[in-house]
């Protein structure tokens, strides 16, 4: 189950970027269109990454808030369970899926086409808002979607403040493989119980390293919009 799960996620990611390439090309529109912008400086992606880490907590946070209120179906968590892989071949597969084809794909979806058209009518917060909230949506999980918005609204910032999707793609990456490496050493059947003090401690570090860091990315150059 697992490595057709994630065989799948990934092929379909494939299947999305050449989906998109021939419409587009169809409609005389270069694909670069999603993903022209300027290449991040290390400087912005050694940021990107500490994002990713430190945006975990806080959204975290938000999907148990969603989860409490919604409350997360039993044949979800069967199905989630039964995906898990456990043989060397299978979790390779699924950390590429999850790692590297899903955050590039979602994000030239989502920040290098979406959102940079939502920008040009509606201006940048509009835009990111937007975007965060059709992630969101389309990912089918309502009772994480605080977390997920809380998400999109973080990869939305960091494409706005570097112009680049590959910057919000390193982040959404490392974002995922943090994820899943913690999805895969838990009991996905553990109930929500009640926060520890440490959780706290560890939310209010991670808000004052996004405050912190947020500011520092930086374009290179003024990009084209």
């Amino acid at each position: 189950m697992g490595i057709n799960l994630f065989a799948a996620v990934g092929l379909s990611s494939v299947v999305v970027v050449i989906a998109t390439s021939a419409i587009l090309r169809l409609q005389g529109i270069p694909f670069t269109v999603g993903t022209s912008g300027p290449i991040p400086s290390q400087h912005n992606l050694i940021l990107a990454a500490i994002l990713a880490a430190a945006g975990l907590a806080p959204t975290a946070f938000l999907a148990d808030l969603s989860a409490r209120i919604k409350g997360v179906p039993d044949i979800f968590l069967h199905s989630l369970a039964d995906s898990m892989p456990t043989t060397a071949p299978d979790i390779i597969i699924a950390f590429l899926a999850v790692g590297v084809a899903v955050p590039f794909v979602e994000e030239l979806l989502f920040r290098g086409f979406l959102q940079r058209a939502l920008r040009r009518t509606w201006g940048s917060w509009p835009a990111i808002i937007i975007s965060a909230l059709v992630f969101g949506i389309v990912h089918l999980e309502p009772w994480y979607l605080f977390g997920l918005v809380g998400v999109g609204v973080l990869l939305g910032y960091i494409y706005e403040k570097t112009g680049s999707i590959l910057a919000s793609t390193v982040t959404h990456g490392v974002y995922n493989t943090i994820s899943f490496t913690i999805m895969l050493n838990s009991d996905i059947y553990a109930p929500a119980g009640q926060y520890h003090w440490w959780e706290f401690v560890l939310l209010g570090v991670s808000i004052v390293v996004l405050v912190k860091v947020l500011p520092m990315l930086r374009k290179p150059y003024q990009v084209i919009k």
